[in-house]
């Protein structure tokens, strides 16, 4: 990046605002109002927010209360929405640059306050949920701690007697004009970063406006430079955006010469609030074409004073035909520069094709490695779901879900996973109990357990209850270690959900997504589907509804899947129906899907209800489905050609699961003693078969394959699960899980442990209370067994080899 071409006064203190500068509130507001508004029968449209800008929240909530004309007073606005955006707090994000721009002062030696027109208390509360913000402010001072508010300087020439600094020496950096005016008459520098478009005009008083703190020059003012530049471009966390391409404004080929290929801004609102106007650039892929580079615009485009935001990208590649229509993915991997203004139309041309340039050549380099299309469209898909439909994120942090699972105990990058060497002729003992909040639920005393599956990164379990609950528990940080508890220590859950789903009714299906990720919001998603509903997409983090993929009937009404999957790459969703399979795309939902009949013409194929749906984990292209009709077939995943079926369950199928290599299959059934095992390489004959007790249950009963695919667990109604060696298909050993039926059980992905769960559906007598508190410790529901076990010291040494 050139130098700032002039020496601007020196400094040697920064202070910063916090609301709208540091931290982008305006879409929390935005999000709260909308929803409390229609309490009063009025309707959010953002009109005036500007006016909110820089104002306390008495004088913000005054302005609501006078232009919606609410019948309430200006304390009784206050004290409803108080207890609202307290909640939000958490999920209030960094402005673009926010975390940079800290860490690099802190690093320099810079001295830092803080000073906003927020409580001190909510001012902590806020920067609390990111990382070292509180540490690098040697003052943080609020609004209520000063007898007037901004534009009074008052706050300003306190933070820097705070600081023990001249006022000469401090910069400002504000995002609002009452702020600029309090700095300007302090008699400090001041940089404006507006929070609003368009609104460039009202800084006159600023020594500086910049489009947001991505363009910040610390240099200007005798501060140390940004050393993040690279051949001009500045690398960002990638981000990605996407959908069909669009006609724009005609500008492109005909005015600009340029051919671009625009996208809807439909839907994206908060993630275009999230990332300032500028030139963006990075790759994009195109349908099924390939992969390109390409740059982009997103804003309001200056020169021709466009209205409404848009994204423009060019992508650098000489097509011969348009392609209106098709899906392009987007990811931005690098900044340039913001939005400018230019005298001329050619002034602007040569500044675009100079972008062009500098971004083909940036995407040479080793930090903007290109990916492929399939891994570009993955995270494209359900990062544009989550931003369209959730407004707002969840749990814990990116980097602080990243340290919930030790870096060494993650699968190896060849993706063998480092599963121990486990000893199953060792009972294993308990680590954690849940049974109260199952017990919680008045109006279904008898809430039994339905199953449960680990995550994929193996982060956290999911189960699913009878009261049409589906509840996510983390796995605390580095802790697979423990002992058996006694009853009476273990009178409590060892500790309670982070996510709570309520379903509509009674769920038929739910599975992880294949990539998920807690460090990464954007895959941390599962699907479920319950009946007479559409399959939900729902946010692991935050609980919240991400969307859903519809099917209809003949007669136009939804249908509910029976079974779902994702397939490995994550892009497309496989649900079972009554004799068809209709896949969805994931980062097309809606009620769009292609459906396959499971039945031939000549009444061949598999009948029945598809209640179970798994895929080869070798990237071979099959998928199993089982089907209450006693059978399971093998199909083509990419056209689901029929490659045989398979019979000889006794009961309708509940589970398939493919060995690790691909080279063989298990199928259990309902009421059925047996999880059978085929050979799919050469013939439909049945290797060996597995006894567990399931004769007297309607519960489906889990099984599951150990990570280095040598041992098969399974649960039954006998409380025990049982160990099988797969190479010989005989019984190794068994344990006491509960004395109930053990319906769940599923392997860590890496670490030696396993979670079990357990209950059927029985009629309680309500008054029986004692009783029902007196249960052993093995009848709680559910629990995680660890197996290390002779030996913890060492074997606990092998789990992080």
């Amino acid at each position: 990046m050139s130098m700032a071409s002039s020496l601007r006064k020196l400094v040697s203190c920064v202070i910063l605002d916090l609301d709208g500068t540091l931290l982008n509130t305006d879409g929390i507001v935005h999000d709260v109002l909308k929803a409390f508004l229609v309490k009063y029968g009025k309707q959010w449209d953002g009109r005036g927010a500007h006016k909110t800008a820089g104002k306390t929240p008495y004088e913000a909530a005054a302005v609501i209360v006078e232009d919606y004309e609410l019948p309430i007073t200006t304390d009784e606005l206050l004290s409803e929405l108080s207890p609202i955006f307290a909640q939000k707090w958490s999920n209030i994000k960094a402005q673009p640059g926010a975390n940079r721009l800290i860490n690099h002062l802190r690093s320099h030696g810079v001295l830092m306050g803080l000073a906003s027109n927020s409580s001190k208390e909510n001012i902590e509360t806020k920067i609390s949920y990111h990382r070292g913000w509180k540490e690098s402010f040697s003052v943080i001072l609020g609004g209520d701690e000063v007898t007037c508010a901004k534009p009074s300087p008052e706050i300003y020439l306190e933070a820097a007697k705070m600081l023990k600094m001249d006022c000469s020496s401090c910069l400002v950096i504000e995002d609002s004009p009452p702020g600029v005016a309090a700095g300007k008459a302090a008699e400090m520098e001041v940089v404006a970063v507006p929070s609003f478009p368009k609104q460039s005009h009202l800084f006159t008083l600023a020594d500086e406006v910049i489009n947001s703190l991505l363009d910040l020059q610390p240099e200007k003012w005798g501060l140390p430079a940004f050393e993040d530049w690279i051949e001009g471009t500045l690398p960002v966390d990638p981000w990605y955006i996407g959908g069909p391409v669009i006609k724009g404004y005609g500008r492109g080929s005909k005015v600009l010469g340029i051919p671009t290929a625009n996208l809807s801004t439909e839907g994206y609102s908060d993630l275009l609030s999230e990332h300032p106007s500028g030139v963006y650039f990075g790759w994009a892929g195109l349908g099924t074409r390939g992969v390109y580079k390409m740059v982009m615009s997103i804003g309001w485009n200056p020169f021709f004073n466009n209205t409404e935001k848009t994204i423009e990208p060019w992508l650098l590649h000489d097509f011969k035909e348009d392609f209106y229509g098709e899906n392009l993915h987007l990811a931005i991997v690098g900044y340039l520069r913001p939005e400018a203004n230019f005298p001329t139309l050619d002034s602007l041309v040569a500044k675009i094709h100079e972008d062009g340039k500098i971004a083909e050549t940036a995407l040479e380099l080793p930090q903007y490695s290109k990916p492929s299309l399939q891994k570009l469209r993955v995270p494209i898909a359900l990062a544009f779901w989550r931003r369209r439909i959730s407004t707002s994120g969840g749990g814990l942090m990116a980097d602080e879900a990243a340290e919930q699972t030790p870096p060494s105990s993650e699968p190896t990058a060849d993706g063998v996973s480092n599963w121990p060497l486990v000893r199953y002729d060792v009972s294993p003992y308990r680590t954690y109990n849940f049974f109260q909040q199952f017990r919680s639920n008045k109006s279904n005393p008898n809430n039994f357990l339905k199953g449960v599956k680990w995550s994929p990164d193996g982060s956290c379990f999911l189960t699913c209850n009878d009261d049409n609950t589906l509840r996510v528990f983390s796995l605390p940080y580095n802790d697979i270690g423990g002992t058996d508890a006694p009853t009476s220590m273990a009178d409590s859950d060892s500790y309670g959900p982070n996510v709570v789903v309520s379903e509509g009714e009674s769920a038929y299906d739910y599975c992880w997504y294949p990539h998920m990720s807690a460090s990464n919001p954007d895959l941390c998603v599962f699907a479920t589907s319950t009946r007479d509903h559409p399959i939900h997409l729902w946010d692991a983090n935050s609980g919240q509804l991400r969307c859903t993929y519809r099917a209809y009937d003949s007669m136009d009404e939804i249908t509910a899947a029976f079974s779902i999957g994702f397939n490995p790459s994550g892009d497309k969703i496989f649900a079972g129906y009554n004799k068809a399979i209709r896949i969805f795309e994931v980062h097309r939902p809606g009620r769009d899907f292609q459906q396959h009949s499971t039945v031939l013409g000549n009444k061949e194929g598999q009948s029945g209800i598809i209640s179970s749906i798994a895929f080869s984990p070798t990237c071979s292209g099959m998928l199993a489905a089982g089907s209450y009709n006693q059978t399971t077939a093998i199909y083509r995943e990419d056209n689901m050609e029929l490659l045989y079926v398979l019979h000889g369950q006794e009961g309708g199928v509940t589970q398939v699961q493919f060995s690790k290599d691909g080279n063989y299959l298990y199928s259990g059934g309902r009421k059925d003693p047996y999880i059978l095992c085929w050979d799919i390489r050469k013939s439909v004959d049945i290797v060996y078969k597995l006894y567990r007790s399931s004769e007297g249950t309607n519960q489906r009963i889990q099984f599951d394959i150990e990570p280095h695919g040598r041992y098969l667990g399974t649960g039954g109604q006998d409380g025990l699960v049982h160990i099988y060696d797969l190479q010989t298909g005989e019984w190794l050993s068994s344990f006491q899980a509960a004395l109930d039926t053990v319906n769940g059980f599923s392997f860590h992905p890496f670490q030696p442990m396993a979670v079990t769960s357990s209950g059927h559906r029985r009629y309680i007598d309500l008054d029986d209370d004692e009783e029902d508190n007196s249960l052993s410790v093995l009848d709680r529901p559910i629990s995680i067994q660890s197996l290390l076990f002779t030996n913890l010291v060492s074997l606990t040494g092998l789990t992080y080899e």
